[in-house]
């Protein structure tokens, strides 16, 4: 029998199967039902599968299908069973929407966090910003462009914010490709990516409200007048130019006594670097003073006995004696740059007491 060509195809309108050769048939079942079927045997068993009708698929294309067929059974593989995982697959992708994954990222996500504040504003900024315009779309079709409209309302009104929710809507879609929910490039990444779609954002740089280092005297004098374990503490910051939570978080087992050294884990260190700080006299004075009012781990310990100082104990300080400064407690590292560079010490030198990271490669070798 003779292969089947377009013209004869055309031709045909009796109902009945027509072979093209290898397994291949064009059947013509009533009056407009016209499909091609592919027979094959596997296991022993003989089966059928549909290759889609005509003229939607032509001759060639049923051919390059039944080709495919052919490649799967010579691989023991079932061009039936094949297409059967392929829609539970495309079934179980599309009902795994954006929101769906955004709350089952959430719940790992939770577990890094301590303060619920954090764990409800991780997720409610995907609530606000993303979940109107992608929540409902799944995570296999959340392109670029669709990224691009969740950010442009806030991209340059609420820089900040559109800067984390860019990173949770990464951190979401990173989640989904390694659960098998999506392919390829990540349409949240902004290099290379989503730089092209927004417009570049000014940097503002934010100056954290400073005492100049020539008021600092009367301050600490001023200072000195409080008998608090808050007083004590902002004292010790100044001293060692310390962030806040350094402060707080501060243990004595991290005290070097013998040689006068503070040494700060890297796990508590802004840059993940452990940092070392040498203690003045005054600083050695002030931990003294507090080694002999508490047997808490920690040296600047908390209302709670055996828990730490709350981050904001010294800010409320300053703001209750001292309300007209308008400052904050991490302006004092300001106050030392300050009062470091009038000295003529080296930037490297003032870099390294505030614990940043050099930027300049050569400098920082």
């Amino acid at each position: 029998m003779s292969k089947l060509t377009e013209l004869k195809i055309k031709n045909l309108s009796e109902p009945g199967r027509y072979s093209d050769g290898n397994g291949l048939f064009f059947r013509i079942k009533g009056s407009k039902s016209r499909n091609w079927l592919y027979r094959f045997t596997i296991n022993g068993n003989m089966r059928e599968i549909g290759l889609g009708t005509y003229p939607s698929i032509p001759l060639k294309k049923a051919r390059e299908l039944a080709n495919e067929c052919r490649v799967d059974v010579a691989n023991d593989i079932d061009p039936i069973e094949k297409r059967n995982e392929a829609k539970k697959k495309k079934c179980k992708l599309e009902a795994m929407t954006f929101e769906m994954a955004a709350f089952e990222r959430h719940k790992i996500k939770q577990q890094e966090w301590s303060n619920g504040k954090h764990q409800q504003q991780w997720i409610n900024t995907l609530k606000t910003y993303v979940f109107p315009y992608i929540g409902n779309k799944p995570l296999f079709k959340i392109e670029p462009s669709d990224i691009e409209k969740c950010l442009s309302p806030i991209w340059l009104e609420k820089k900040e914010t559109a800067g984390r929710v860019r990173q949770r809507i990464e951190d979401v879609l990173d989640w989904a490709k390694v659960m098998g929910f999506r392919d390829g490039e990540n349409p949240a990444r902004l290099k290379g990516n989503l730089e092209h779609l927004l417009p570049k954002q000014k940097k503002i740089v934010k100056h954290q409200p400073a005492l100049s280092y020539k008021e600092l005297p009367v301050f600490w004098t001023c200072l000195q007048e409080i008998e608090s374990n808050s007083a004590d503490a902002l004292r010790f910051l100044i001293l060692t130019a310390s962030r806040s939570n350094e402060v707080t978080g501060a243990l004595w087992d991290e005290i070097d006594w013998q040689n006068s050294v503070w040494s700060i884990p890297a796990e508590r260190m802004k840059m993940k670097r452990s940092h070392r700080i040498p203690l003045s006299q005054t600083s050695l004075d002030i931990l003294l003073k507090r080694r002999a009012l508490t047997n808490s781990p920690f040296i600047f310990e908390g209302q709670k006995l055996g828990k730490p100082m709350s981050n904001m104990t010294m800010n409320n300080l300053i703001k209750r004696k001292f309300p007209l400064l308008g400052i904050v407690p991490h302006g004092f590292r300001s106050s030392f740059r300050d009062w470091a560079e009038n000295q003529s010490f080296s930037h490297r030198a003032i870099e390294y007491c505030l614990a940043h990271s050099v930027k300049d490669k050569t400098e920082a070798a």
